[in-house]
């Protein structure tokens, strides 16, 4: 059974993967649902200047615009550690198979040579 802890390549820290993968998960829900309620706030102040021609409009979708570039912010702070979450974890897994692969291949040699030391020459 695979390890539940691991260390950040950046931090040098011990994280738990299982949470690691939730956080990671829940910030994509997070951002798909942020994401979602952007473009129906888009679909409305839309619809809003559509109908809507005066001083007040232009104003309104000013603001509109500088609101809509924080989001986008937002959104792209969820998507940068949802990111970094994932590549946590992937480096983990990779560095943990090779150790264990290193070390396959060490316990292999060490038996082998205790194999052929019992053998007479």
């Amino acid at each position: 059974m695979a390890p539940t802890t691991g260390i950040n390549p950046t931090t040098g820290q011990a994280i738990d993967l299982g949470k690691a993968t939730q956080a990671a998960t829940r910030l994509d829900h997070a951002h798909d649902i942020i994401n979602g309620l952007k473009v129906r706030l888009q679909g409305h102040a839309a619809e809003l200047a559509a109908n809507w021609d005066s001083k007040a409009s232009r104003s309104f979708q000013s603001v509109f615009d500088e609101f809509n570039q924080d989001f986008q912010k937002q959104l792209q702070a969820l998507a940068e550690m949802h990111q970094k979450l994932i590549h946590t974890k992937a480096h983990y897994e990779s560095s943990r198979d090779q150790q264990t692969d290193i070390v396959n291949r060490v316990h292999q040699l060490i038996n082998n040579n205790v194999n052929h030391a019992g053998t007479a020459q």
